[in-house]
């Protein structure tokens, strides 16, 4: 199957770009000796696109009036030319801004001045990794229309990244919690919306795999809690695990949506996944 229509639930595009901007805010710079002016251009960048998004206009230390991140960023680099680690964690995380704007061919550009040898961080090191899915998914997100082997390159690139980053976490990596789990997101909302455009059969495999995989970022207690809250108001300003729960109603809805729909139902690996989806 070449084409699907790839219609994302109702709210995709914003959420998209509060991704993005999650993204942006779990970025740390450790290039060892970090100027502050870079730290002011990464807090500037946070905070410009806090506001552009959600419409805040403070947030830790926001931008100056008419400060643009984009440009903040390329007048540093241009300032301290003998600075190939620092030039390469900005670049990731004007590219990551470019990307929430829509600016798909500048972001690429921004990319791939971000050389990997020059990366310090997992969470860099995998945005990196990933430039290709992420340009594809972010430039064909609303779009009706979509080759679908490209989508499941993208689930297998991002689930790469996932496993590598969940290892490092269970090695004690415990900054890599936040990227893996909006990476594993992303990945559970491109498979959904790729189920739901396949015959029955079809569906329910993917359906299955989608879930089964994203489960994996969660603990049995997590599930279990999961199964006792219901659900709950929206909490992503508190713990990685709050905000993990949190998120996850949104695609435990998209799956009992398309598991309603199949007959016989699906059979996730998780007895806990399966009564939070099918309530068997």
């Amino acid at each position: 199957m070449k084409h699907s229509h790839f219609s994302l639930w109702r709210s995709s595009a914003s959420r998209l770009g509060l991704w993005a901007l999650t993204l942006t805010l779990t970025l740390v710079l450790t290039t060892g000796c970090v100027t502050r002016k870079v730290k002011e251009i990464v807090a500037n960048s946070n905070a410009a696109t806090l506001q552009a998004t959600l419409g805040v206009s403070d947030f830790s230390a926001p931008p100056k009036e008419g400060v643009d991140p984009v440009a903040a960023i390329d007048i540093f680099i241009a300032a301290h030319p003998d600075q190939p680690k620092t030039r390469a964690a900005l670049r990731i995380r004007q590219a990551m801004l470019l990307l929430a704007q829509g600016k798909f061919a500048t972001a690429k550009v921004a990319f791939d001045d971000a050389k990997l040898e020059f990366l310090v961080t997992d969470r860099d090191i995998a945005l990196k990794r990933l430039q290709g899915p992420l340009l594809w998914y972010y430039a064909h997100s609303t779009n009706q229309v979509f080759d679908s082997t490209k989508g499941d390159g993208a689930l297998t690139a991002f689930q790469e990244e996932i496993v590598a980053l969940t290892k490092r976490i269970a090695r004690g990596a415990t900054e890599n919690v936040e990227i893996r789990d909006r990476l594993a997101e992303r990945r559970v909302q491109l498979g959904l919306s790729l189920a739901k455009q396949f015959p029955a059969p079809e569906m329910r495999k993917r359906l299955e795999a989608a879930m089964n995989d994203y489960s994996d970022i969660f603990t049995t207690e997590e599930l279990n809690a999961l199964l006792a809250e219901g659900q709950w108001a929206d909490a992503t300003s508190i713990t990685p695990a709050i905000k993990r729960r949190a998120q996850a109603f949104t695609y435990l809805r998209e799956a009992k949506r398309q598991s309603d729909a199949l007959d016989p139902k699906p059979q996730f690996k998780l007895p806990e996944l399966q009564k939070l989806i099918n309530g068997q």
